[in-house]
């Protein structure tokens, strides 16, 4: 007996040291196999400790660094007028939202852990901006304005930016078949995108990682044409002196030469135009503005401003008889079917040419 009480002993505290020996091995080992998970990548991923303190307080999700940067991108739930949301930020500028989607709630707590898991809503645009760029494709013709599912049209869509993939998550919620292809010289906005907000690379709806300039001129000979073409790269650095969107690359007259090779003959070229307007600027951006326009128009023809509160959206086509209003430009979304009516319809909207 006391022989069995012994090796059971034994074997008792053999067990004991193999799972001391596991459990040290597992807590020494965990944090070299996520540094060796996550070397290859461009960018790094920081799970904060939550501070935030009652429920209606927003939740940080996660904070992604890209590694050749000095700047995060910062992933945060809100509430705000009853709707659950997400939207993205850079951390040195608190105020500039690159971002924002609705979430689909669930009837739970809103804590961190809960709103991670709620899907992303993606037939809707939250962002005043994002709703005058997709505008744009229905008000000169573009897009047909059917919201029946057997509609047989193809449109081919290349969007230069990805940001939170709201737009071209929309865009590939109605209803024709929409080909979209989204570049990004950053790697951080694809897993951001695919993580945070709802993008599901396909098919359909295809990612690049590359410069877009490059993309442009690689691409400007080719066959296949693009019928949206959305150029939204813009600068991550805050300056107020300066165009904050688009990147001034985009706006070389090589550069331009290459979106117009890209574009079809029904298409519709969106460029986002946003600067910090200041008392001591607001002369000076006035005529910078004019001058891409008139950069514009010598390849467009036919091309204007579709202006918001803060951006302003160069836009261009090929269509001459397009004479486009404050009167014809309302009118137009007003007549849109309520879905999309809904989504678009911008008062503020006004038309410069």
């Amino acid at each position: 007996m006391w022989r069995r009480r012994a090796e059971l002993t034994l074997r008792s505290g053999t067990l004991k040291l193999y799972c001391t020996i596991s459990l040290t091995l597992f807590v020494l080992m965990y944090p070299i196999f996520l540094w060796l998970t996550h070397y290859d990548r461009p960018y790094l991923v920081f799970d904060p400790v939550n501070v935030s303190v009652g429920e209606s307080s927003p939740k940080l999700q996660a904070i992604v660094c890209p590694k050749a940067s000095k700047y995060c991108f910062k992933i945060e739930d809100y509430v705000s007028r009853g709707l659950y949301k997400r939207r993205l930020k850079i951390d040195q500028n608190d105020d500039v939202v690159l971002s924002v989607v609705e979430l689909l709630s669930k009837p739970e707590a809103f804590t961190r852990d809960n709103s991670r898991k709620w899907p992303v809503r993606k037939d809707n645009l939250v962002l005043s901006y994002s709703k005058i760029v997709v505008a744009q494709a229905f008000v000169t013709g573009t897009f047909i304005s059917t919201t029946n599912f057997t509609n047989t049209n193809t449109y081919n869509s290349l969007m230069i930016g990805l940001g939170g993939s709201g737009i071209s998550n929309f865009i590939g919620s109605l209803p024709h078949n929409h080909q979209m292809t989204i570049v990004d010289i950053e790697p951080a906005m694809a897993y951001i995108a695919e993580q945070w907000f709802g993008l599901v690379p396909s098919a359909s709806q295809k990612v690049v990682i590359q410069d877009g300039v490059q993309f442009l001129a690689e691409r400007s000979n080719w066959s296949a044409k693009f019928d949206f073409m959305i150029i939204d790269a813009c600068l991550t650095v805050v300056k107020s002196d300066d165009l904050l969107c688009p990147h001034k690359s985009f706006l070389q007259e090589s550069v331009i030469k290459d979106m117009r090779r890209l574009m079809s003959d029904t298409g519709t070229l969106v460029v986002n135009t946003l600067v910090i307007d200041t008392p001591q600027n607001v002369e000076r951006m006035s005529i910078r503005r004019q001058q891409i326009l008139d950069d514009f128009r010598k390849h467009f023809t036919n091309c204007y401003y579709a202006k918001g509160v803060v951006n302003q959206m160069l836009t261009c086509t090929l269509n001459l008889q397009l004479m486009m209003t404050d009167l014809y430009y309302h009118k137009t979304i007003e007549q849109l079917p309520q879905p999309y009516k809904r989504e678009l319809d911008l008062r503020e909207v006004k038309i410069t040419l």
